[in-house]
């Protein structure tokens, strides 16, 4: 009767695991598609008022363990753990949705963030 109780156990928590990795899966998925081609470019002042966030990034490469960041209006300081390749410049200037993220920090500047979109800020 214990054999049969730990091996239903071992097999469910086996599915539940392949169905967390289906569901991450499509979150990189989604990802990918937000960050093809090049970044649009708004010039838009109210970008704030559609859910984004104002920022601009700072090559901090020079310092342990630092890459990038992204200095907000309100002196927030973020660290993305995946900024995509197309906005790794400092001082550029952009508009961005974000998550927070329980990645840990090397730098430990800021809070680390997972970013859902980003986009220029002209």
């Amino acid at each position: 009767m214990k054999k049969i109780v730990f091996t239903l156990s071992i097999i469910s928590l086996i599915t539940i695991q392949c169905k967390n990795k289906e569901k991450l899966s499509n979150i990189s998925t989604i990802e990918e598609l937000v960050f093809t081609g090049s970044p649009s470019v708004s010039n838009n002042s109210n970008v704030e008022l559609k859910g984004y966030t104002t920022g601009v990034i700072e090559d901090k490469t020079g310092l342990d363990g630092c890459t990038f960041l992204i200095k907000v209006n309100d002196s927030t300081t973020y660290e993305p753990v995946n900024l995509p390749n197309a906005f790794k410049k400092g001082a550029t200037k952009v508009y961005f949705k974000y998550a927070l993220s329980r990645a840990p920090s090397i730098c430990m500047v800021g809070q680390t963030v997972s970013i859902k979109e980003m986009n220029l800020l002209k």
